[in-house]
C-alpha cells in the first residue's frame, strides 16, 4: 500500500494518504470491500487517487483470492524472482514498485530504479539511458552493475541526493559533491 501511494508523490502526501487508508481499514482484508470513491477520497492530496484506489483494490483482491488474506507474507518463502514475477501481475504497479516492495518489505537485496536514481545517474553518466522509467529487462542489467551489498544504502542515498540536490527543475550544482562527474 506504501509504496502504490507513494509512486509520482512527495512524501509528506504519501505519508498522510497512507495514515487516511489505514483510518478507513483497520484491517488489509477489508481493503477490497472499500468503495473506490471512499478509497480515492483517502489517497485524496497524494495524487492520482483513482487510479491508487483501483490498483490498491486489484492487489488486495489478488492476494484474497490467492491466499485468502490481503498479506505479503507467503512471498518470503519465494524466490526474489517468483516474487518479483507475481507482483508484477498487479494491473498498475511496474518493475519499480515491485523492487521497492521486494527490498523494503521483503528485504531482498534488489536495486529499485526511480525518477530519482534515474536522474542522478543519467547526469553523471553511471546510466547509459536517458530514461526515467525502466523496464524490468532494464531494471535488472543496472542492479547487476551494483553490488549486492550495495543496493539498499546506495538505492536510499540516491534518492535522497535527488531530493534534496540533483532536484528536477532547477538542481543545486554549486553544493553538489558529484559535481565533477556531471
Amino acid at each position: 500500500v506504501y509504496t502504490v501511494l507513494a509512486n509520482r508523490t512527495r512524501e509528506e502526501y504519501y505519508q498522510r494518504a497512507f495514515g487516511r487508508v489505514k483510518d478507513l481499514v483497520k484491517d488489509w482484508n477489508q481493503l477490497p470491500d472499500v468503495e473506490d470513491e471512499d478509497l480515492a477520497a483517502a489517497i485524496g492530496d497524494a495524487g492520482l487517487g483513482r487510479k491508487k484506489a483501483r490498483t490498491l483494490k486489484h492487489a488486495a483482491s489478488l492476494l484474497q483470492n490467492d491466499m485468502d488474506e490481503v498479506s505479503l507474507d507467503f512471498l518470503e518463502n519465494m524466490s526474489t524472482e517468483d516474487a518479483e514475477d507475481y507482483l508484477l501481475r498487479i494491473r498498475g504497479v511496474g518493475p519499480k514498485t515491485v523492487k521497492c516492495v521486494l527490498m523494503y518489505a521483503l528485504d531482498r537485496t534488489v536495486f529499485p530504479v526511480d525518477t530519482n536514481c534515474a536522474r542522478v545517474g543519467n547526469r553523471t553518466g553511471w546510466l547509459e539511458s536517458s530514461a526515467r522509467r525502466y523496464t524490468k529487462a532494464q531494471m535488472h542489467r543496472i542492479e547487476e552493475r551494483v553490488p549486492s551489498r550495495l543496493r539498499r544504502s546506495l538505492h536510499i542515498r540516491l534518492v535522497q541526493h535527488g531530493r534534496r540536490t540533483c532536484t528536477d527543475g532547477k538542481p543545486h550544482c554549486d553544493s553538489c559533491p558529484l559535481n565533477d562527474l556531471c
